[in-house]
């Protein structure tokens, strides 16, 4: 079993590591050339010295020591993974992630997209719009990045590139873009939304029914709703692709939803889940109480949950 939790500065110490193996058989990296990555083939096997860990030791304490965030994952009490991201803000929107790495014998376990994750709802916490990456350019260690939604950089942090000037940077938007969805959402949301017919879906869409939340431009998900009664806001639908799940999008689209119906003048909006379901324990986090039930033919107790957005007079 795998455990996360954020390091103090006077947790972070030599022994620490002393069963982290950062050993990266490299073959292939990316360069840049006429404005366009290519992979040149650049073998060798990058390791750490005992002054690498050493240098380490000291940037971690000095990342805590100064606000910043180091968090480890374990495994049967020892480090095998750890990401770390600066406290000073630039640009007035990048944090920078300036180490993530996982334990060659704990690769391929996910562990490096959830360290990844808590460093994004960290940065997110902090203020910032992104993570700025100056990454390795092997061709493994960017499918890791890419495969995460990461891009090029829209701003180049020369501070990175003169460290390193074969890195690659890049940049990860932790605040997802949420709008209105258009037409040419339909057939991405028709893959997935069996529960209305495509004449419906438009009409809602038309209608400004229909939100979509995107990542770098990647559709992530949606949240749909209706009026119940003709005069109260009903959310029938709220989903996000697997990949995008656990980013803490499906609450932001949430409050984004309830934020438009309440500059729409609604007191109060309606949503349901089946009582099997866990999406009830999400919706009661966000202040819905359950109001009352249904149960259809051979289908779970359906529970129909409310939510005050103002005081009533």
């Amino acid at each position: 079993m795998i455990t996360y939790r954020e390091l103090s500065e006077n947790k972070i110490c030599r022994e620490l590591f002393y069963g982290f193996i950062r050993r990266q058989v490299v073959g292939k990296c990316y360069r840049r050339e006429n404005s366009a990555w290519v992979i040149k083939d650049d073998p060798f096997i990058d390791d750490w010295s005992e002054e690498n860990y050493t240098f380490l030791v000291k940037c971690l304490k000095n990342t805590v020591g100064t606000g910043g965030f180091v968090c480890g994952a374990f495994s049967d009490g020892k480090l095998k993974g750890f990401v770390s991201v600066e406290p000073d803000l630039w640009e007035n929107e990048y944090l920078d992630l300036s180490s993530i790495h996982v334990s060659e014998d704990m690769r391929g376990k996910g562990i490096g997209k959830k360290l990844f994750s808590l460093a994004a709802k960290w940065a997110g916490g902090k203020g910032a719009d992104k993570l700025y990456i100056s990454s390795h350019s092997a061709v493994e260690t960017q499918a890791f990045y890419r495969g995460l939604g990461c891009i090029d950089a829209k701003i180049i942090n020369k501070k990175h590139t003169d460290a390193e000037p074969y890195d690659c940077q890049l940049e990860y938007v932790i605040k997802p873009c949420i709008r209105h969805a258009q037409e040419r959402d339909a057939d991405i949301i028709l893959l997935y939304d069996r529960h209305i017919a495509r004449a419906e879906l438009i009409n809602s869409i038309n209608l400004n029914r229909v939100y979509v939340v995107t990542e770098n431009d990647q559709f992530c998900g949606w949240l749909r709703y209706n009026l119940f009664w003709d005069n109260m806001p009903f959310m029938n639908l709220l989903y996000l692709l697997e990949d995008f799940r656990d980013r803490g999008y499906g609450q932001q689209m949430v409050e984004h939803w309830e934020n438009e119906m309440k500059n729409k003048g609604y007191t109060q909006v309606l949503t349901s889940t089946q009582s099997d379901e866990t999406a009830q324990h999400f919706y009661m986090k966000l202040g819905y109480k359950t109001i009352g039930g249904f149960a259809l033919d051979g289908d779970p107790f359906e529970l129909i949950m409310s939510k005050q957005l103002l005081t009533v007079r």
